[in-house]
């Protein structure tokens, strides 16, 4: 509860604050907006628009150190980036695809986002009208939260012109390996049988993992998709037992609700030879309630069953 108090205050003070603190203005075709705590830039894996073939662009932060931004869930407190597109007419944007995070703790408290730097994956689809030669330039207004102990909402608004072009025309930008990069840790679907164990305080993720021992695993975590599935503070005890990945999850502040399907992402640190690897996997398991127990029994069945046996042996 004290938990669900501080996000629930958190979102408040920030939604205050967006419309308090100056918002740094934005010029035409501004692709780049700092701060005293970020450099936020709108970026494009190439350098044209080719009709009707679908464009990676990103809003890439620089983040200085001991600060951080938010993935899609915050965690216990924060709130995630949120990116409005006003797009000419005939295109479309895709929602943000999410690199798997790290884990920040403060305090009692987990939060989920980055470090140093993040990389907000979006795809726009153009229509496939385009006439080569023109300039079309796409309108983005961003806010987002940065955060230390104390956090600071920011705001920018990015209109980066790209020419139509052909695909042969089509070149590579400076910051296509790093659109590239982002994408290799985007969750890739979980390729394992997995089921998920819910009881009222703990929920128990297993998931099959043939030819992977326990030393081979240096780290395992469980990211909720969203806030009060999981305590997020909570320590995820782990055992590995014939192939077998078995999580074990304290619930959160939403136990109380029916849970029919686990989502989040599920990302290991593995040792090989060539050094850790790290994999992450998006989780979708419909729940599995867990039997009830014997010592779940209702105590005045108890005593019935006991009355029963009682007259059963004078009988006899």
């Amino acid at each position: 509860m004290i938990r669900s108090a501080i996000r629930i205050l958190g979102s408040l003070v920030f939604s205050a604050l967006l419309g308090m603190v100056p918002v740094t203005q934005a010029t035409a075709y501004t692709t780049q907006v700092t701060t005293p705590r970020v450099t936020a830039t709108l970026v494009s894996e190439y350098d044209t628009i080719v009709p009707g073939q679908p464009l990676w662009v990103a809003l890439h932060f620089e983040i200085i150190p001991e600060w951080h931004t938010y993935w899609s869930n915050a965690g216990d407190s924060g709130n995630p980036p949120v990116i409005d597109w006003q797009l000419p007419e005939g295109f479309r944007a895709s929602d943000i695809h999410w690199p798997y995070p790290e884990r920040l703790p403060v305090g009692p408290l987990m939060n989920y986002g980055y470090s140093k730097q993040s990389t907000l994956l979006v795809r726009i689809i153009p229509p496939p009208s385009l006439t080569t030669g023109q300039s079309v330039t796409l309108h983005a207004s961003a806010s987002w939260l940065v955060c230390k102990v104390e956090c600071i909402p920011e705001e920018g608004f990015f209109m980066p012109s790209l020419p139509v072009s052909s695909a042969d025309d089509q070149v590579a930008t400076e910051w296509a390996d790093t659109l590239r990069a982002a994408r290799q840790r985007l969750p890739a679907p979980l390729p394992w049988d997995a089921v998920v164990d819910v009881a009222s305080d703990t929920l128990q993720l297993q998931v099959e993992l043939p030819g992977i021992d326990e030393p081979q695993l240096e780290d395992v975590y469980f990211y909720p998709a969203k806030y009060g599935i999981v305590e997020h503070a909570a320590e995820q005890r782990q055992q590995i037992d014939n192939g077998t990945l078995s999580l074990q999850l304290t619930r959160g502040d939403l136990r109380s609700q029916t849970l029919d399907q686990l989502d989040g992402v599920l990302v290991m640190r593995e040792a090989t030879a060539d050094g850790p690897v790290t994999r992450a996997f998006t989780v979708a398991i419909p729940a599995a309630v867990r039997p009830a127990s014997e010592s779940s029994i209702p105590f005045t069945l108890i005593l019935l069953f006991a009355l029963l046996g009682g007259i059963l042996l004078n009988i006899m």
